[in-house]
């Protein structure tokens, strides 16, 4: 069975824009960056290029660990300072259960072909 590639559009070519493109590009296996629409047609072109064969987005500079090192650091340093202080962090575990759970519920969503609610998974 042939495998054909997954078109994709991003509209906006902002920060944001840029980086759904890179991600397009970098972490989505079989996709192609079929265009990126934008008010400002140089913005837009100053994140792809057009070749024959389509439009490909540039390697992203950046992955994801680089990307957001300063929030990994602020993270860590607040962190130990919540431990030295004895003071809770503003961000708990259960901040963390929370987008699962929603992950979960939508899993069993797409597959049993109904809404679920969040208090089903738990």
């Amino acid at each position: 069975m042939g495998t054909s590639a997954l078109n994709i559009g991003v509209i906006g070519a902002g920060r944001i824009g840029k980086v759904h493109a890179e991600s397009v590009a970098t972490w989505v296996p079989g996709a192609r960056l079929a265009g990126v629409a934008d008010i400002d047609l140089a913005a837009a072109r100053s994140h792809v290029h057009f070749a024959a064969d389509g439009v490909h987005s540039a390697t992203p500079l950046y992955f994801f660990l680089e990307r957001y090192l300063d929030a990994y650091v602020a993270e860590m340093r607040e962190f130990v300072r919540c431990i030295q202080t004895g003071t809770t962090p503003p961000v708990t575990g259960r901040d963390g259960l929370v987008p699962v759970i929603m992950g979960l519920a939508a899993t069993r969503s797409l597959r049993e072909g109904r809404p679920v609610k969040l208090d089903e998974i738990r």
